[in-house]
């Protein structure tokens, strides 16, 4: 069996469409999304978030570990899966640093 047709297989097996080389490698063309969208994706995400983790940091210096916790999740999304898990990834970067802007870590 060839790596696409794993791919395919994984697919097939997990109800997604199938994932590309390109897909894999994050240099499948964006899928193109509205400002309005966008924002609400990233409340969304920011409500799950706070349910999640009600306390995002303690101090500054933890509240810029965390972000950094998600960079590298983001990072390593982009480096080998599929494209929604790196816009969750991203999201998930974008409520953090959110959180940081309001000042949830004081």
């Amino acid at each position: 069996m060839t790596e696409d047709e794993a791919w395919e297989v994984f697919g097939i097996m997990h109800d997604e469409e199938k994932v590309t080389p390109a897909m894999r490698s994050g240099y499948a063309a964006p899928q193109r999304i509205t400002e309005e969208q966008a924002f609400s994706r990233l409340m969304l995400r920011l409500g799950h978030a706070r349910a999640k983790h009600p306390q995002f940091a303690r101090n500054v210096y933890e509240a810029g570990a965390v972000i950094d916790a998600e960079m590298q999740e983001l990072r390593q999304a982009i480096g080998c899966e599929s494209r929604q898990r790196q816009i969750d990834e991203a999201l998930d970067v974008a409520a953090t640093a959110m959180r940081f802007v309001m000042g949830e870590y004081e």
